[in-house]
Parts: structure tokens; sequence; C-alpha cells
């Protein structure tokens, strides 16, 4: 390669933006996971407790009736969880994030290729390699929290994976 004097600091961003990616991917599938359990559990409420409401009402029998609203509370409190806790607002955040962290990996390789090709100069390299972390830097600004047991999740998977390195490096 040409030119390696940013060698370091390319491989440092590239090594973040793998990171962030794979802790925000695993993010997404339990948020998503977790959200569709709770549609099923509201779908199912739903219809039990409409099921028990009609039946009890038919048979007049004030106890039936009593846990068909028992259960249409229920019903309502999966309804808020859905709307409050894991809004798709908040999943629709880490898919978009996910989404720029992984055309900064994309940019990334195409400024290692640009370097191995000698078409860059030192100037354009900094410029580069600053446009990227400001972008990397704005796309994780106001993300909700994540989990630790979410990170160690994403790093034993990014340790599963096959098609990257297990350093990471660019150059």
């Amino acid at each position: 390669m040409a030119k390696t004097a940013f060698k370091d600091s390319i491989n440092q961003t590239y090594n973040s933006i793998i990171w962030t990616h794979k802790i925000q991917r695993t993010y997404l599938e339990v948020l998503e996971k977790r959200r569709k359990l709770f549609k099923i559990l509201k779908i199912v409420f739903t219809a039990t407790a409409s099921l028990a409401t009609a039946t009890f009402a038919f048979f007049n029998n004030q106890i039936g009736t009593i846990s068909s609203s028992i259960i249409t509370a229920a019903t309502v409190f999966f309804g808020d969880i859905l709307d409050k806790i894991e809004t798709k607002e908040n999943i629709q955040m880490f898919k978009d994030s996910s989404t720029k962290l992984f055309d900064l990996k994309n940019r990334l390789l195409v400024l290692k290729d640009k370097i191995a090709s000698g078409t860059m100069s030192e100037e354009m390299i900094e410029f580069t390699i600053e446009s990227i972390n400001e972008t990397y830097a704005s796309s994780q600004r106001n993300l909700p929290t994540i989990p630790d047991s979410i990170v160690k999740m994403a790093e034993v998977k990014l340790k599963e994976r096959e098609d990257e390195e297990i350093d990471f490096n660019l150059l």
C-alpha cells in the first residue's frame, strides 16, 4: 500500500463501525422478536376478552364478566407496552443507524482501494477519514441505550463470524 500514515486511524474506525453495527443488529433482532411477541399476546388477549364477554353475557354470569374485564385490562396493558416501551420509532432509529454504519463500512473499503492504488493525496485521505468519523459520531447521537446483555450477545456473534477477519483491520 502506497500510503499508510493513517493506517491506525482507518483500522480503528473500521473496527468501531463493525462492532457498533453488530451490536445494533443484535439489539434490533431482540426488539423485533419482543415486539412480535407482544403483538401476539395482544391478539390472544383481545380474542379471549371478546369471546369471554360474549359468552358470559349470554349466560348472564357476573363472575365471568369480571374475569373478561380483567382480560380486557391485560389487552390494554400489552397495547400500552407496544406503544410506549418499545416504540416503532426506536426500532426505526436503530435500522437507520445500522444502514448508515453499513454505508460507512463501504466508504472505508473504497478508501482502502484508493490508498492501495495511490490515487489519493494525504490531505484527501485525512479529509475522508474525518468525514467518515463525523458521520459515524452523528449517526450514534440520540440513540437509546443498549443493555449490556445485548453487547455480550453481539460479542459472541461477532467472534463466530466467518466473513470478517478477527482483528477487523483494513490495512
